[in-house]
């Protein structure tokens, strides 16, 4: 090659300088989109007013609902599939004890 690239490396180079900018470009994206989700999860963490104590079958419902996708955004445990069968015991002990509104 010498003192000269070839043309076609020159091409292979911004080929994949090309292709190395778009990914750059996705992870940035995707970084931004957890900011703004570790910011929402902050907030919500934050205000007392989501955290109250249920006292009907659907507000104990709405408050796993939202504790777990608290507990998988915060990696405190995985995300299963069965979070929601967990959910409708709660909510079914609730109503069953007669704990509800």
């Amino acid at each position: 090659m010498g003192e000269y690239m070839s043309i076609s490396t020159t091409e292979q180079i911004k080929t994949q300088h090309k292709a190395m900018m778009a990914w750059v470009k996705e992870v940035n994206d995707r970084i931004e989109r957890l900011c703004g989700i570790a910011l929402v999860v902050k907030e919500q963490a934050e205000d007392e007013g989501l955290w109250f104590i249920a006292k009907t079958a659907p507000e104990a419902y709405l408050q796993k609902a939202l504790r777990r996708l608290h507990e998988v955004i915060e990696h405190k445990s995985g995300g299963t599939r069965g979070s929601n069968q967990r959910i409708e015991s709660d909510v079914t002990d609730i109503t069953d004890t007669g704990r509800h509104g």
